[in-house]
């Protein structure tokens, strides 16, 4: 049986004039119907039958009311003629109380609330006053969007906007903004929520108490889309603006992705300064900052994902902490080659923070894993992208330790750190074929070690080709950086394997790269990544080719060329992306 809305028995008790204390009579008292009617707990049909005799109704009243009745069904197919505005002869006053619950219910939660709205006619819908209407449309278009009928879901929210008051505009608008931007329009989501923005602060001395949790939806909704824009710097103005609003009433889900936005954006806002044209002017002290703030907000979204069992987003969070730890160790190393007494401090340092990385990508794997093994609702493709993503970014953290100790002189440790990239990056690739989860890679590089030096690392797998037939198995973003990872191997072994070999090592580097970067469009597509994305994917491609150029002048000539096509395809790739735009536009 299909549970009954309290707040419908609470407001036929009032109808009837009836306390608490007498509807629960001599079998329950004031608290339980109480707390039945703030939908504490569900009445059982005893206590449903027994509220149906204090009444003086049939037993099975509340029940008859949770499927829709002759009375709701015959509105169906009303006469115009015998509607008129406001008239509403021949519907029972609990359906119209009902009726009135369900449009003040945002959420209408229950299976019989939307059958029930869908039941009605067109005739008596437009019988209902302009803002009721207007809430009929709301509801209808916010269920739809939820069941992922985005076009339905727009029509009804355009409805709902020409009916609704000017304050009630507000949260058509945001909704509306939503919309599009489920549909990956987010040029179009972002003109609504702006609109929603300046209606809200117009309007915010008639929306009483309604104002801040309105104007934190809104503010918060905009960062999404300038996020999802790679406009990091109007993003974070927004979060924080949003952050004002945060209050105990917000879920923690709501408040992680708070957070999870802010340092993204944090991050992403410091990346585009860093590659922009001024952005090697940054001292060491502010990328230091920026880049730890950052880390910061991330660390708090996840401390919360993390308390509120949300582990898919958890394992993202943890993902693009990697990557941000990952990125300020590069940066650290490009900042010094400017000053070559940095170059020590500069070991000890970032060794904490690939180490840090490392544990990240390592509870990743372990998500997976046990995400995989419990048979929860998250979609094996996300699965298979975490894994294979974590896996990725722990090939590169080796890689990075085999750089920092070969800049240092330490060169048994850097052939050791990159004969573990190098072995890792091959079992990477061997398990792409695969169509099952790669679950046994997971757990494999779960026992990852520093023995497996000792019995030495094979490269036999970064000299091959991946199949179309085998990329397509996985998710654009993870092909993305499995490639770029087995590309960074590659190059790292160019500098370590003596001048004779160094050119092929190059070469299978660059195959690698510009395998990654085909599928960079893909990634943004798709809704994995933003904008932004392809931008760092590039830029880290090409910072590999500029330190190739200082690293190995000789080769300087070949690398140039490489670079250039690179940029041509970059052009490319950023055109194609603006025509797929404006066929969604």
């Amino acid at each position: 049986m299909r549970s009954v809305n309290g707040e419908l028995i609470r407001q036929i008790r009032r109808q009837y004039n009836l306390t608490q204390t007498e509807l629960g009579g001599e079998r329950f008292s004031k608290s339980y119907v109480s707390a039945v009617e703030r939908n504490k707990i569900v009445p059982s049909q005893q206590a449903l039958e027994y509220f149906a005799e204090r009444l003086g109704k049939p037993g099975d009243y509340f029940t008859s009311l949770i499927e829709p009745s002759e009375d709701m069904k015959q509105m169906a197919v009303v006469d115009p003629l015998t509607l008129g505005a406001g008239d509403t002869t021949g519907i029972r006053s609990e359906e119209l109380t009902l009726l009135d619950i369900l449009l003040e219910d945002g959420e209408v939660s229950g299976v019989m609330g939307r059958q029930q709205l869908r039941a009605l006619s067109p005739q008596v819908i437009a019988a209902l006053p302009a803002a009721r209407q207007a809430r009929y449309h709301f509801l209808l278009a916010r269920k739809a969007r939820r069941e992922g009928a985005l076009a339905e879901a727009r029509q009804e929210f355009e409805r709902a906007l020409v009916l609704a008051p000017v304050e009630s505009q507000i949260a058509i608008l945001n909704e509306l903004g939503l919309v599009y931007y489920l549909a990956k329009n987010y040029q179009t989501a972002l003109a609504y929520h702006q609109r929603a923005l300046q209606l809200w602060q117009e309007q915010q001395e008639k929306l009483n108490g309604t104002g801040p949790a309105l104007g934190f939806k809104v503010e918060f909704n905009c960062g999404n889309d300038y996020r999802a824009l790679a406009a990091y710097h109007k993003a974070c103005e927004h979060y924080e603006r949003a952050r004002r609003y945060l209050s105990t009433e917000h879920d923690m889900r709501t408040a992680a992705s708070l957070y999870y936005g802010l340092g993204y954006c944090i991050y992403g806002a410091t990346e585009q300064a860093w590659n922009g044209p001024n952005g090697h002017d940054m001292t060491p002290e502010v990328v230091e900052r920026e880049y730890q703030r950052a880390n910061s907000f991330l660390l708090q979204s996840r401390t919360l994902y993390q308390v509120g069992g949300n582990r898919l987003a958890e394992a993202r969070v943890r993902l693009v902490q990697a990557r941000v730890l990952l990125d300020l160790c590069e940066r650290r190393q490009q900042l010094s080659r400017k000053s070559s007494n940095r170059k020590v401090a500069l070991t000890a340092s970032s060794t904490g923070l690939l180490s840090e990385a490392e544990e990240q990508c390592r509870q990743v794997l372990l998500i997976g894993v046990e995400e995989a093994d419990n048979e929860t609702a998250i979609p094996a493709e996300r699965v298979d992208s975490i894994i294979y993503v974590a896996c990725a970014y722990l090939v590169q953290i080796f890689v990075r330790h085999a750089a920092l100790a070969r800049l240092s002189g330490y060169r048994d440790t850097a052939t050791r750190e990159l004969m573990i990239g190098a072995s890792l990056c091959g079992e990477i690739i061997k398990s792409l074929p695969h169509p099952e989860l790669p679950l046994s890679l997971a757990r494999y590089v779960g026992l990852f070690n520093l023995n497996v030096a000792q019995q030495g690392g094979s490269t036999v797998e970064l000299t091959v080709e991946l199949s179309e037939k085998t990329a397509g198995r996985h998710s654009p973003f993870s092909m993305v950086e499995v490639c770029i990872a087995a590309g960074e191997v590659a190059e790292e072994l160019g500098y370590s394997c003596g001048e004779e070999n160094a050119s092929d090592w190059f070469e299978h580097a660059n195959h690698w790269l510009q395998a990654g970067l085909k599928w960079v469009r893909a990634v943004v597509q798709s809704g994995e990544c933003d904008y932004g994305y392809m931008a760092r994917s590039y830029r880290r491609c090409f910072d590999m080719l500029d330190e190739r150029m200082e690293m190995a002048p000789e080769l300087a000539e070949r690398t140039t060329g490489t670079l250039v096509s690179m940029l041509k395809e970059a052009v490319g790739q950023l055109s194609r992306l603006m025509l797929y735009e404006e066929e969604i536009l």
